[in-house]
């Protein structure tokens, strides 16, 4: 994203389909490896009847699969032919493993839990053939006999809100089987246990991805202004100078949308608007890490270090603020959002939306454009042609996600948004409260971690050097548990850039820096989960750690200076709260779209 410093149609469409069937066959062979194992341990008609339920599920399998060769169609309606016989054997196998047989060594001590847990995913397979399946297929029927773009090419909102309402039926009947799976104790032999974990994450994964598209369905009609016309704010961020919350704002533009009409108005470039105007926003212990300690960022003065902070929704209030306070923008009144895109998202949705030719003749798509907007614009383009340039992408792609709308591109739209949040390359935040607790489902909001129960690491960093060097910036994360509670992060930043020669000042820096040319600067904050904290914090070459709470979060902070070729690397346990979920990590994301974090448990 340019800043200033400081497949065939449908085949998508059936994506998530997919993946129901795809997890509904995880699911029994978990059930197919059972059989196996009763035969070893269990009575003999106990094994009969296993077996028997390895016949019922292979065959559930054998129906629902789509073969190398079947079309995007053809796989529908293989579907449709076999879903009455697949939902048959479910069942069947269902009421096997609930036969007084299995009740009984579901009671007996030590490998009783294995089989209650197998009786669960029976039960949880036949859910999902019989019910989470059938239902989904009936949302994406209904939305493809309607029409989703009016006769004025604008987006129609009808079809959507209707169809949200089934999506939403589908999405509490999959949370509440995950909500069953997680009362259920992990499997103690081997090789049952293996294959159970593999199908419950893949349910999860399901649940995920269905939550996510419900919550967008459902927030799209209001966001889009079915109730009245909305005003949200753009910022365009540039991971290639990294802020927390992804890069520097190098200019803030607006979108209106009204019923499904979409304008993109002007961006403005970030020295434009008015200074200070985000300071009556800041906390005093925002003030001591963001302004304090990192010297320089000035947080609340300037738009385009306000994605320092990195929970997004502050970063939306200062947006606010500089709208407010701009006479180009809101003159008075707030905006009703704010909408954050990278470069890795823009070309993400480009490779949807199609194409753009710009007016020079340069053709971005689905693979060139992050590259192009946080590197090789510096090089090609004149400082004051690169702003403009931006605004000109990010108006076309807008333009073209919305326009010409069916239900294979809400679907694929859905998919890579939802990636995308994942990654934090796109955020969305609305000060209309209930728009919040939908846009939270669809992980769009860039909150900070609350919840005890999910813990979640933050780590996050700042370019202090003026320049893009973050395009060369290549990050590691390994986490290994070290108890039920505890675990350690061993995390690398891997400056990979090789020669400064035939780079643009604007990238390296210039030689009156007195970082040097070439030389990445890295301010990193290290957050603490919700309910827990962080202690040894080493790192391997840098300033000392500092320890400050930002507005209840306990925050570690140390600066270190990256030369060409170099790495510096920073090790630390974190203790969560007592019964909490497995440890994540958040982090300012990449301009390529990778993460590079390996959970070693």
């Amino acid at each position: 994203m340019v800043m200033k410093h400081g497949a065939n149609e449908g085949t998508r469409s059936r994506h998530t389909v997919r993946n129901v069937i795809i997890t509904v066959v995880v699911v029994v062979f978990v059930l197919v490896a059972t059989g196996g194992i009763l035969g070893y341990h269990w009575y003999k008609q106990l094994y009969a009847q296993a077996m028997q339920v390895k016949a019922l599920e292979k065959e559930a399998v054998s129906l629902m699969q789509r073969g190398d060769s079947a079309s995007n169609e053809d796989y529908l309606a293989k579907i449709e032919t076999n879903l009455p016989k697949a939902q048959q054997n479910t069942a069947q196998a269902r009421q096997i493993v609930h036969g007084a047989d299995w009740n009984r060594a579901a009671k007996l001590p030590k490998v009783g839990g294995d089989i209650i847990a197998v009786q669960t995913l029976a039960d949880v397979a036949d859910t999902l053939i019989s019910d989470v399946v059938p239902q989904f297929g009936q949302v994406v029927s209904s939305l493809e006999s309607a029409s989703l773009t009016t006769e004025e090419g604008n987006l129609n909102l009808q079809p959507i809100s209707d169809a949200s309402q089934q999506m939403s039926s589908v999405n509490s009947t999959l949370q509440q089987q995950v909500a069953v799976l997680d009362s259920v104790k992990e499997p103690v032999i081997a090789k049952i246990r293996t294959q159970y974990d593999d199908a419950v994450a893949k349910i999860r994964a399901l649940a995920e991805q269905l939550n996510g598209i419900s919550s967008l369905m459902v927030t799209l009609p209001s966001f889009a202004g079915a109730s009245g016309a909305r005003t949200y704010a753009i910022l365009a961020q540039t991971t290639s100078e990294a802020r927390s919350t992804g890069g520097l704002v190098g200019s803030m533009g607006s979108l209106t949308m009204n019923n499904g009409v979409i304008s993109v108005n002007d961006f403005y470039a970030d020295a434009q608007w008015p200074t200070n105007s985000g300071l009556s926003d800041v906390t005093d212990s925002q003030a001591t890490l963001f302004r304090q300690i990192s010297a320089g960022l000035v947080y609340g003065s300037v738009v385009h270090n306000m994605t320092t902070n990195p929970n997004f929704p502050d970063v939306a209030q200062q947006a606010n603020d500089f709208w407010k306070a701009a006479s180009f923008g809101g003159n008075g009144t707030d905006c009703d959002g704010v909408l954050s895109l990278d470069p890795y998202a823009l070309q993400q949705l480009i490779g949807v939306s199609g194409d753009i030719t710009m007016p020079d003749g340069r053709v971005l798509n689905g693979t060139n454009t992050a590259q192009f907007l946080l590197h090789d614009v510096y090089n090609e383009l004149p400082v004051s042609e690169q702003d403009t340039y931006f605004a000109a992408v990010a108006t076309q792609v807008v333009k073209n996600v919305f326009s010409d709308m069916n239900v294979s591109k809400l679907m694929k739209l859905s998919d890579v948004l939802l990636d995308a949040a994942k990654g934090n390359h796109v955020y969305m935040w609305s000060f209309h409260t209930e728009d919040q607790q939908a846009l939270r489902d669809a992980g769009l909001t860039g909150e900070i971690g609350t919840d005890p129960s999910k813990p979640e690491v933050g780590v996050y960093m700042q370019q202090m050097h003026a320049s893009k060097l973050d395009w060369f910036t290549s990050r590691t994360a390994t986490l290994t548990k070290s108890s039920d509670t505890t675990y350690h992060v061993h995390y690398t930043f891997a400056n990979t850039l090789t020669s400064v020669d035939g780079q643009a000042a604007y990238i390296v820096g210039t030689d009156k820096d007195s970082e040097g040319v070439g030389q990445s600067v890295e301010r990193v904050y290290l957050y603490a989960p919700a309910g827990g904290h962080i202690s040894n914090v080493s790192v391997s070459s840098g300033s000392a750690v500092n320890s400050v709470n930002v507005d209840g979060h306990d925050v570690s902070t140390f600066q270190a200076t990256i030369g060409p070729g170099e790495s510096v690397s920073v090790d630390f346990d974190v203790q969560c709260a007592s019964g909490a979920q497995k440890l994540t990590l958040r982090q300012t994301p990449s301009g390529n779209g990778e993460s590079n974090i390996d959970y070693q448990y």
